[in-house]
């Protein structure tokens, strides 16, 4: 099962088994089957170990007596790595201890090319008088650099959509390729275009566009640092969460970045507790105004298979949560149902192909006209909620 459609496969699961389950039971299942999905078993432990304040010398030795850095693999060893720097007054025997050392250098010595490239870059943004904001997995590298990571890229907000665009004439003059995305464009080397170098946003990939107040907020709150070099802005740690949050549900559900989902869930601890006075308030106000109360709660019951009672229950109110869980699930039922399969049949066909015969060409129509009439009922919940209320009467009545 490619990943991407793994969250479609499990929400279908779920919402088959009890056509009654209430929304919020619906995601705790989905994200209940994801999380072990996603993260297997020993990274589960591992994961659970490094926030367990009371483990002991014993229940390390343990583990590492079953646990070999050599067939685990680089994932669950960079999580090892993790638990061994957060846990300094643990020792690790002779055979894993210098192996996660090594690995730690190597990360490290890894995104060296990428901080090179982005202080390049950055600096012909500040010459022209634009200070962007950095973002994601690039300003966690600079507030914890004792725990390197595995970037791809590294990730930076504009301010304006003049400024992207000044930013998208610039590095293509330094001799940067570019790729558009609706959000973003990617900057790569000319010489390998798979290969990534910054991602230059004009809003967030999990936003359907530009939300001007919540940006203007996030850019006020933020403060000017000196970050590899270069002049940058820095979120809150506020911000951050929320956008840590938002990040890990588009992440879930599109099956993307999930060598990276780990990390949320360190980076989400690591924020919350550095500061005394962090205020859930300012993050209760970024998912209000951009509307992503739903999107939120996914993520925070996902972190909390991990690291339960984080989140303070008074961060969503009942009366603005309701409502879009209620919306957020049924969007997601109905094209698990309808639309995602006819979608993809619909890829595999071609109608010079299936015309040529009645019986292919009646498939042909028969199908395209499905995705036709779900495509346009996904564009309106009102739509959705009514023919899942009809689907759950013909099943019941079945």
């Amino acid at each position: 099962m490619q990943q991407e459609f793994l969250y479609i496969k499990v929400l279908k699961q779920v919402a088959m088994e009890n056509l009654k389950y209430s929304p919020t039971q619906i995601i705790d299942k989905t994200v209940y089957r994801l999380y072990r999905e996603f993260i297997p078993e020993q990274d589960r432990y591992l994961i659970q170990f490094c926030f367990n304040a009371d483990m002991t010398q014993k229940d390390l030795d343990e583990f590492l007596s079953h646990w070999d850095i050599e067939i685990a693999g680089s994932k669950s060893a960079a999580i090892a790595a993790y638990f061994m720097k957060m846990h300094p007054e643990l020792r690790f025997d002779e055979y894993t201890g210098p192996r996660l050392k090594g690995l730690l250098n190597y990360l490290r010595f890894q995104n060296l090319e990428l901080i090179g490239h982005f202080s390049k870059i950055v600096h012909q943004l500040n010459e022209k008088g634009i200070i962007p904001m950095i973002i994601k997995g690039g300003a966690m590298r600079y507030l914890r650099p004792e725990l390197p990571r595995v970037m791809g890229d590294i990730d930076i907000l504009l301010g304006s959509t003049e400024e992207l665009n000044i930013s998208k004439q610039l590095v293509q003059e330094m001799g940067y390729a570019i790729t558009d995305a609706p959000h973003s464009f990617d900057v790569h080397p000319k010489e390998d275009l798979e290969k990534g170098i910054l991602d230059i946003h004009q809003f967030f990939s999990f936003l359907s566009h530009a939300n001007e107040a919540f940006q203007r907020d996030l850019f006020n709150r933020a403060s000017k640092q000196r970050i590899f070099s270069v002049d940058i802005l820095l979120p809150t740690p506020e911000d951050m969460v929320f956008i840590c949050l938002n990040n890990l549900t588009h992440n879930l559900k599109d099956g993307s970045s999930v060598q990276g989902i780990p990390q949320a869930i360190f980076d989400l601890m690591y924020l919350i507790s550095s500061k005394k006075d962090f205020d859930w308030n300012i993050v209760a106000q970024d998912i209000v105004m951009t509307q992503m109360q739903a999107s939120s709660y996914f993520a925070m019951r996902f972190i909390n298979q991990a690291v339960p009672d984080i989140f303070p229950d008074s961060l969503l109110s009942d009366k603005e949560l309701g409502p879009a869980l209620r919306d957020f699930v049924d969007h997601d039922k109905f094209y698990s149902l309808y639309v995602h399969d006819v979608k993809y049949a619909c890829k595999k066909l071609k109608l010079l192909r299936e015309i040529w015969r009645w019986t292919t060409f009646k498939h042909y129509i028969k199908v395209e006209g499905q995705h036709f009439f779900t495509k346009r009922i996904l564009k309106h919940q009102f739509l959705i909620r009514c023919f899942l209320k009809y689907f759950c009467r013909i099943k019941n009545a079945d």
